[in-house]
């Protein structure tokens, strides 16, 4: 979801893999899952509202948004473990994060108080004035660290629960390259699924904000242990296990006591992210493929199995019947991906890898677009029980092709600009304080 192609090496750094040929450089396999899950979960957000029957019989087998969410985190586990692996730059890795993630959610947020402000509000930005109102420091800080949904902060663009994940997994992906664990991703996927299992409705969610005070604490705290946790790991004078510890028990402890979702959700995304990238090390030749197959079998059999008695409730709550949609999902994301990587050395349609390219902008800026769309609908009076089929396409199709023309505007003119300029500052630090490669 959040993820680009990274560079090759440059010289003097260490790589932990074969190299790779030029022709497997762009992956373009990976951007057309991207592209599948940007286009999912945009759909499945718009097809709720334009088309109600329609999302009253899909929603009882299939949920695209689900699929497309959990597709994005298994492309970010195979890609993201290989960007850090081939920079051997814990530095440059946070700096490329920084510079691919920021400045596109700035930008989405800046929309989204623009649309509040013309009085565009609707229920899926109605988190952000009061948060800012009410509690601004301790918003903009949790906003700041990405990791709002498991401090009890307010989400400032309501899709941004899923950054919090990607951020806790850059977390661990840091700590155990810092620890020279990275390797174990298999034993590590099928450890989360576990603990899964184990959590089940055991933990209640927001045990450190249950209330403002909490809440405040744990977000400060918070903050200042990732500050310094990273500044540890790419620093050269201080040894990178002691960042890894602050970084990676600070993400494990808000993923476990303190996250809105159920413990058990949240532990089946880390698997499954970790799952991604097992898979990558088995198709780098880094694992032996039966070893990795013996690992992930039992994370998607966990990951169904929890989905039969907890109907993919991300609180936690428990059903009396098997959710489908969770259990479709699940087999989806791992039917495509394993498609995907089959095919991994055939040419990919152009709309698709396209999609994949913008995937990160389409993600960030369609539910801020959906809400003008709802607030313009309410101002002509439009009902879409009261229309037709073909007016109620238009109504999906319209706004889906405008998010699209402007998710290429913001890759064009704020993605690739700003991660050009990443790569400038990372440059630019390595040449004032020295490489904090190791081999």
């Amino acid at each position: 979801m959040l993820t680009t192609t990274p560079p090759p090496p440059k010289s003097g750094q260490v790589t932990t893999g074969p190299p790779v040929s030029p022709a497997k450089a762009r992956l373009g396999w990976l951007d057309a899952l991207r592209g599948i899950a940007a286009l999912t979960v945009m759909v499945s957000h718009y097809i709720e509202f334009m088309l109600p029957q329609a999302w009253t019989v899909l929603g009882r087998y299939f949920v695209p948004g689900t699929f497309g969410v959990l597709l994005f985190f298994m492309v970010s586990g195979y890609i993201i473990p290989a960007s850090l692996e081939r920079r051997g730059s814990v530095r440059g890795f946070w700096l490329s994060r920084l510079f691919r993630l920021y400045p596109l959610t700035l930008v989405s947020i800046g929309l989204g108080l623009l649309f509040v402000g013309l009085g565009w509000q609707t229920r899926s930005l109605a988190a952000i004035t009061p948060a800012l109102a009410q509690h601004p420091t301790t918003t903009v800080l949790a906003n700041a660290t990405m990791l709002q949904d498991l401090l009890g902060g307010a989400n400032m663009v309501p899709v941004m629960w899923t950054l919090s994940y990607e951020m806790v997994f850059y977390c661990l992906v840091s700590a155990l390259f810092a620890a020279g664990l990275h390797r174990r991703s298999g034993q590590i996927s099928l450890g989360f699924a576990g603990l899964a299992l184990l959590s089940l409705a055991v933990v209640p969610p927001l045990c450190f904000s249950t209330s403002y005070p909490g809440s405040r604490v744990a977000i400060l705290v918070s903050f200042g242990v990732f500050v310094v946790g990273i500044g540890c790991m790419v620093s050269r004078r201080v040894p990178r296990a002691v960042g890894a510890v602050l970084v990676g028990g600070l993400v494990l402890t808000l993923v476990v006591l303190n996250g809105r979702l159920a413990p058990w959700y949240s532990m089946v995304i880390l698997a499954t992210m970790f799952s991604g990238t097992a898979l990558y090390r088995a198709e780098q030749g880094q694992v032996s493929r039966r070893v990795t197959a013996a690992l992930c079998i039992p994370v998607v059999l966990i990951s169904v199995a929890i989905g039969t008695r907890y109907g993919g409730d991300r609180s936690g709550a428990v059903s009396a019947t098997i959710s489908w949609p969770w259990v479709f999902g699940i087999l989806a994301v791992w039917g495509l991906f394993t498609a995907g990587m089959l095919l991994r050395n055939r040419a990919m349609p152009g709309p698709l890898s396209w999609l994949g390219r913008i995937s990160f902008s389409v993600y960030m800026l369609h539910v801020v677009m959906l809400s003008a769309v709802l607030w313009l609908m309410r101002r002509l009076h439009v009902v879409p029980l009261h229309l037709q089929l073909w007016e109620q396409l238009l109504w999906l199709l319209g706004p889906c092709a405008v998010v699209l023309a402007v998710s290429q505007l913001t890759y064009q003119y704020v993605e690739m600009p700003m991660q050009r300029l990443g790569r400038r500052v990372s440059e630019r630090a390595d040449r004032r304080w020295g490489s904090d490669v190791r081999p």
